[in-house]
């Protein structure tokens, strides 16, 4: 695998895009089959997956929305990822109408039954094959991240004096789960109650490793990270030029005064580069005004018009926002329509 010799900057600059799930030989051919009518809506989901797949939903889904652009893979209208295959959906949604599989109790009695006690994929399943009625009619509370096997030992566990305070959130992510901070956290609010878990008194959501946390709190220090630019240097330096993740590492380690006083502003949800992308389209006279607005909206953001204006405005300052003249913030989408 390439990124087994290569470092993470050197990857990113192959430009590769995303990981594609099928033989190159096979591609052209899927996407020609994914035009067809017959693959569009939930019906043609499952005709792909029977088609292509054996049935495999989860592998359909990853396959066409890696090959296909983000445009046309909604045309699809496909919904829901599922995690199942096509012949087991009928028998699992019977299944869930059981009084067995009600509560608690029951979605752990589900994921023992099918999931090896995979209580994550156990409630993936359910949630992507019933309606949002019916799934809220079970009754299982929160997604929860373990076996059900090794619920009772991390409820003992977090009772410990030990795990308190957030010398204590950093001690339950090493003892359990080398380290990784982000999966503590998840792990513990999914199995406590909203009461018990505040006890903890763990603070914020950490998405680093514990050992990495002390490195970036003093990386952090240094004046080259401050302002837009420096927001650009660690995010580029540090996570692949992902702006988002820069932004929720940062947040999430330094103190509200702390983090304020580098001057990031808002958060961005892209990347570096297509940062710079959008700094040189948005020169162009066509993209100016209320028309041009819903035409940036459909070339960049698949027609969504409040991520449009809000990521824009992150990434330009204020006076060539303004000279966009593109008029309130919007919500809803454009239709989309096919580029020539």
């Amino acid at each position: 695998m390439a990124t087994s010799f290569l470092s993470v900057d050197e990857f990113a600059e192959l430009n590769w895009g995303k990981a594609k799930h099928t033989k190159v030989d096979e591609q052209n051919a899927i996407r020609k089959a994914l035009m067809q009518g017959k693959y569009y809506g939930e019906k043609g989901y499952e005709q792909f997956a029977k088609d292509f797949y054996k049935g495999n939903l989860y592998k359909a889904y990853q396959v066409a929305s890696s090959l296909l652009s983000a445009d046309d893979f909604s045309s699809l209208n496909w919904g829901k990822l599922k995690r199942t295959n096509v012949n087991e959906q009928d028998d699992i949604r019977q299944a869930l109408k059981l009084e067995k599989y009600k509560d608690e109790k029951g979605y752990d009695a589900f994921a023992r039954d099918f999931y090896n006690g995979n209580s994550q994929k156990a409630y993936q399943v359910a949630s992507s094959l019933l309606s949002a009625d019916d799934f809220a009619s079970l009754n299982w509370g929160k997604l929860k991240r373990t076996n059900v096997n090794e619920q009772d030992q991390y409820r003992e566990a977090l009772k410990l004096e030990k795990y308190k305070d957030e010398k204590g959130y950093d001690e339950f992510a090493i003892d359990y789960f080398n380290g990784n901070s982000q999966k503590a956290y998840r792990v513990a609010s999914s199995l406590l109650g909203k009461d018990e878990f505040s006890k903890l008194n763990w603070g914020k959501l950490k998405v680093t490793n514990v050992k990495d946390q002390s490195r970036f709190r003093a990386i952090l220090k240094s004046r080259q990270y401050r302002g837009k630019k420096g927001y650009e240097k660690f995010a580029t330096d540090h996570f692949q030029g992902s702006l988002h993740k820069a932004y929720l590492v940062a947040s999430s380690l330094l103190s509200k005064d702390d983090f304020t006083t580098l001057k990031w502003g808002m958060c961005q949800h892209i990347t570096v580069d297509e940062q710079k992308e959008i700094r040189e389209a948005i020169k162009l006279k066509k993209y100016w005004g209320p028309h041009g607005y819903k035409r940036f909206a459909l070339d960049y953001f698949q027609g969504r018009l409040y991520k449009t204006y809000r990521v824009t405005k992150a990434v330009l300052s204020s006076a060539d926002f303004d000279a966009l003249n593109w008029g309130p913030i919007q919500t809803g989408r454009v239709e989309l329509i096919r580029r020539s």
